[in-house]
């Protein structure tokens, strides 16, 4: 099955592509394997992955990003609680209003309308 995803991908030497699903890093590996100049990024829930990264040469380390539960939760969910609680008692601006300015500029606002729309 390693092969048939990899043909489907068609991989470009400069492209961005994604893995949502790192685990031990092998569909990733097969990916980095076409990339010249490209990026591959790589999410997981499991922390441990980030050991996983040592496996690859360090060529392919820095054509590697990989973003786990962690990392998303100091980039995006801490900021907003630290809002929340900030604006308690506050007169000003809303946290809801903050925390919606936030995905905004992150490109995570659920209510956002597609270019299509």
């Amino acid at each position: 099955m390693m092969k048939e995803c990899i043909d489907a991908l068609s991989i470009k030497e400069d492209g961005i592509y994604v893995d949502v699903t790192f685990g031990g890093g092998g569909h990733s590996k097969e990916i980095l394997k076409h990339l010249k100049k490209g990026k591959l990024i790589a999410f997981d829930r499991d922390e441990e992955v980030e050991k996983n990264k040592n496996k690859f040469s360090s060529e392919d380390q820095e054509k590697l990003d990989i973003v786990t539960k962690r990392i998303i939760n100091k980039i995006l969910h801490h900021p907003t609680i630290e809002l929340r609680k900030a604006d308690e008692g506050s007169n000003s601006v809303d946290s809801s209003t903050k925390i919606g300015v936030i995905r905004e500029l992150f490109g995570i606002n659920p209510r956002k309308k597609s270019d299509k729309d």
